[in-house]
């Protein structure tokens, strides 16, 4: 045989030893990737799937920055630490998470939030809201069944921020949405209590939309009180929009401001126009008056009057400021804040 023809035999059986060798190892397989975070869409919320979850989840929320003075006669405009009681920053994070199943979407919802208190140098600090909704019904930390925007704001124009421990259920019925619910105020917990039963209707035609609603609360000596409040708020054309509200009944938490907090009856009554001045500036101009037969304060009544801007600076970045000038106990009040804010 030949030199050369003996080499090539033998490379050839090496190749085919040392293939069949390595075919026979262990192998190590390379990680499989992780993938792409997913834009998905459920319930009517945009928001993104993380890998290897059939949950859709949207984050959300926004910074505050504020700079108030209850009274302008006073020498300061927001006057000692920024976290005192004429100034304040906070956060507001919310976390929505929405899943397909047989029994409709499932929905939970956590807002978190640290607010520098109104009084002192102190910040409170939890959950704003938390609550856990499955078809028409919602239980946990919640926004109230009778929480109407024009009652309990504290910003002109800006809606209210009312919150509730208990369980609601809603459905649509005829153009119609009919709300049930047992509640306990988070802003006047007196758990030795039974819950305040509210029951709503809301709904619209055309540019007009309604929401009225009856409660039986009880108040801190657990007797029955009640009230009813209702809001309406309608578009007029050319950047222009209405709305007005009242309400009545002797479950003071419900109707009236917070200087008019007891008596065997509260009213409120009031209303705003909003105007878009241009793509970037809205004026809102609201009055309002509020009263109660609270017998220290002989028919206390409390008249406010107020202006608020809100001022695109950027996208998703705002300054907001407000005056109000409230009549109460006989002496008028000028206040005013300037508000700044970044939402995402």
């Amino acid at each position: 045989m030949k030199l050369n023809t003996l080499l090539l035999t033998s490379a050839a059986t090496l190749m085919a030893t040392t293939v069949a060798f390595a075919a026979d190892l262990p192998s190590k397989k390379a990680a499989a990737s992780s993938g792409a975070v997913q834009i998905c869409k459920v319930g009517g919320m945009t928001g993104f799937t993380l890998p290897g979850s059939d949950t859709c989840l949207q984050i959300s929320g926004r910074v505050t920055v504020d700079f108030k003075n209850s009274d302008l006669n006073s020498d300061y405009f927001g006057y000692g630490t920024p976290f005192g009681a004429d100034g304040g920053v906070g956060y507001r994070l919310n976390f929505d998470a929405r899943t397909n199943s047989e029994m409709g979407v499932i929905r939970s919802y956590l807002s978190l939030t640290n607010n520098w208190a109104a009084t002192g140098d102190s910040y409170e600090t939890g959950a704003r809201k938390a609550f856990v909704q499955i078809g028409g019904f919602t239980a946990g930390v919640k926004d109230s069944l009778a929480d109407i925007s024009g009652t309990q704001g504290n910003l002109y124009g800006s809606g209210t921020s009312q919150t509730s421990y208990g369980v609601d259920y809603q459905v649509a019925a005829g153009g119609l949405t009919l709300a049930i619910g047992a509640e306990m105020s988070m802003a006047d917990q007196n758990w030795g209590s039974n819950p305040d039963l509210i029951a709503r209707v809301s709904g619209s035609a055309g540019d007009v939309n309604y929401k009225i609603a009856g409660i039986v609360a009880n108040d801190d000596n657990d007797e029955s009180t009640y009230a009813v409040i209702g809001h309406i708020d309608m578009k007029l054309g050319g950047g222009l929009s209405a709305y007005a509200f009242a309400g009545y009944g002797d479950a003071p938490y419900y109707v009236a401001d917070a200087n008019t907090t007891s008596g065997e009856y509260n009213s409120v009554i009031g209303g705003g126009l909003t105007v878009a001045a241009s793509s970037k500036l809205s004026l809102t101009l609201e009055g309002r008056v509020s009263s109660s037969d609270y017998s220290s304060w002989n028919d206390a009544s409390e008249t406010s009057i107020g202006l608020f801007a809100n001022y695109a600076l950027a996208k998703n970045l705002s300054i907001q400021p407000e005056v109000v000038v409230t009549s109460w106990d006989g002496s008028s009040y000028t206040g005013a804040m300037v508000r700044i804010q970044r939402d995402f």
